[in-house]
């Protein structure tokens, strides 16, 4: 039987069980099942047809004989696919991609090339390149991962690296603040001056030179998933640009001490309540107008 029976037997479920461990033996095997998995995971952005049959059909022309050959031939076969086809081949082939960035002015959620899942939350910017034999994606903001497992797989940010094999964790990087929180499996985080392990349901924080581990009490996902933002003892500076960032206003304060520590939580859908949620533990009094906010200590 020919590559191209098997192939169609394979898409149709026909192969009988001594075919199938036969078939199951071969690269093409593996090719398949990997573009599968892929089909089945990949959520498609907003594609123009005809646009993206003329890249592939491009690409095809000019990549090796390998490439050219497989593709086309489940081109032939599937050709309802062929947009995802296109998708898969920027991931998986070997021509050297250019770096992908999604930029989430508000929550979006991706799938990467291994079909791990990412939540981005508001003002974060998520970039990997080419993925080839290694996952690393690069993260400015605040993201929940669910890396599947494989081979290790790291999230670098400008205060450090988090690196995993099969797990779930949430990142959140700002300035100089960096914060790790365990979900499932082990995490291990280094920086410039430290190694840690976490393990499920530890957090690790690092601000202002300070730096703090314990136990994850938020829950089964980040609170800003449930819309909520908490914090436990977390200097007000910090606190207020989170706020900025899920409301998107300009925060000034006069006679507010930004250092004092603050441990409680805010909303992320009535801004009123979540004003009174912050200033009013810290004796604190707010003025909103429009798109920014005036918070004054009272004495």
């Amino acid at each position: 039987m020919s590559k191209t029976d098997y192939d169609k037997k394979w898409l149709n479920n026909q192969l009988s069980e001594e075919e199938s461990k036969s078939f199951e033996k071969t690269e093409e095997y593996h090719f398949l099942v990997k573009l599968d998995d892929a089909i089945q995971h990949f959520k498609a952005p907003d594609f123009d047809l005809a646009k993206e049959e003329t890249k592939l059909n491009n690409k095809l022309s000019q990549n090796t004989a390998r490439v050219v050959n497989w593709p086309v031939k489940l081109i032939s076969i599937a050709a309802s696919v062929l947009v995802v086809v296109g998708a898969w081949l920027t991931f998986f082939n070997g021509d050297k991609a250019s770096p992908t960035t999604v930029s989430s002015a508000d929550q979006s959620s991706l799938y990467l090339p291994d079909s791990s899942f990412v939540l981005l939350n508001k003002q974060t910017a998520l970039t990997y390149g080419d993925w080839g034999d290694s996952r690393e994606v690069h993260l400015k903001g605040e993201a929940f991962f669910e890396v599947v497992k494989g081979s290790t797989f790291n999230v670098v940010t400008p205060l450090g690296v988090v690196s995993v094999v099969g797990t779930k964790f949430n990142v959140e990087v700002w300035d100089d603040f960096f914060a790790v929180s365990c979900y499932e499996g082990t995490v291990n985080v280094v920086t410039e001056d430290i190694e840690i392990q976490l393990n499920r349901d530890q957090t690790w924080q690092s601000f202002d030179g300070f730096k703090q581990s314990g136990q994850n009490t938020l829950g089964k996902v980040p609170d800003w998933q449930i819309g909520e933002s908490q914090f436990e003892s977390i200097p007000l500076k910090y606190v207020l640009k989170e706020f900025e960032r899920q409301y998107q206003v300009l925060i000034r304060t006069k006679d507010v001490n930004l250092e004092q520590r603050f441990t409680g939580a805010f909303t992320h859908d009535n801004i009123n309540l979540a004003l009174k949620s912050i200033s009013l533990p810290l004796n604190l009094s707010y003025q909103l107008e429009e798109k920014q906010v005036q918070i004054t200590g009272n004495h």
